[in-house]
């Protein structure tokens, strides 16, 4: 989990990921670029999480998602992170089981290790 605020653009994106990084929990209220959110699918991200309400901005929303949708890159929108420190934590975030839709509420929880 990291802590970042406003706009995270491509070479941005690119120095959060150059460790290796496959699952990245933005901490503050963040929007991801389209060429950002090209940069998690190179970097082959599995798991992108912000407490912001939607990872992209107005105009670019639907390209961000679409971007990491389609390579599968799980979204998780709305995160209550304020408590939590900067560090390296296990990840659960089970979805609720609901039928015709292409996206649940979850009930994260991080346990530090």
């Amino acid at each position: 989990m990291i802590k970042a605020e406003g706009v995270i653009g491509k070479e941005e994106m690119e120095a959060l990921l150059a460790d290796g990084t496959k699952k990245l929990l933005i901490k503050g209220e963040i929007l991801l670029t389209p060429e950002s959110a090209k940069v998690c699918v190179e970097a082959g991200l599995d798991l992108i999480g912000v407490e912001s309400q939607t990872v992209g901005g107005k105009g670019t929303q639907k390209a961000v998602h679409q971007t990491l949708l389609s390579a599968e890159i799980v979204i998780l929108e709305g995160l209550v992170l304020g408590e939590v420190t900067q560090g390296t934590y296990f990840l659960s975030a089970l979805p609720m089981k609901m039928e015709g839709l292409d996206g649940s509420p979850v009930r994260p929880v991080l346990i530090e290790y």
